[in-house]
């Protein structure tokens, strides 16, 4: 919501955000545990990996083609200086793809969850979700 928010008042938006896993834990209600963070990995490698077959059309012009939901993701992290050299994640870097963001800027086709939606269980959330794209 911050993008259209950021439009609205006549400013601009990047391509390209960082944000910290902390951050998004506190968001969503998440623990903060090693499993979380491993967890955040995943996601963004299944949503940089996944590919998407469209006609999709925005701003007025239309193209078929392939696209994946984010262009690119980076962990970024600092090593502990112990033997081991643990490593501790500082903030993690996303780049949505062109078509996703062009479809922001000209479109303005982004949905917007109420912060309760996090506290909600999985079959709750997947309701909410389906009632809230069609109303």
């Amino acid at each position: 919501m911050l993008y259209i928010a950021s439009l609205e008042a006549g400013g601009s938006v990047d391509q390209d955000f960082v944000f910290t896993a902390h951050d998004l834990f506190s968001v969503t209600g998440s623990n903060h545990s090693a499993r979380s963070y491993g967890r955040l990995s995943e996601a963004l490698e299944r949503l940089q990996g996944t590919q998407i077959k469209t006609n999709i059309e925005a701003g007025g012009a239309g193209e078929e083609g392939f696209f994946s939901w984010l262009s690119e993701a980076k962990l970024h992290y600092t090593k502990t200086k112990t033997k081991g050299g643990e490593r501790r994640l500082k903030a993690v870097k996303v780049s949505l793809c062109d078509w996703l963001y062009r479809a922001i800027l000209l479109d303005r086709h982004v949905l917007d969850y109420a912060a309760a939606y996090f506290q909600l269980g999985p079959i709750e959330r997947r309701i909410y979700e389906v009632a809230r794209s069609t109303c």
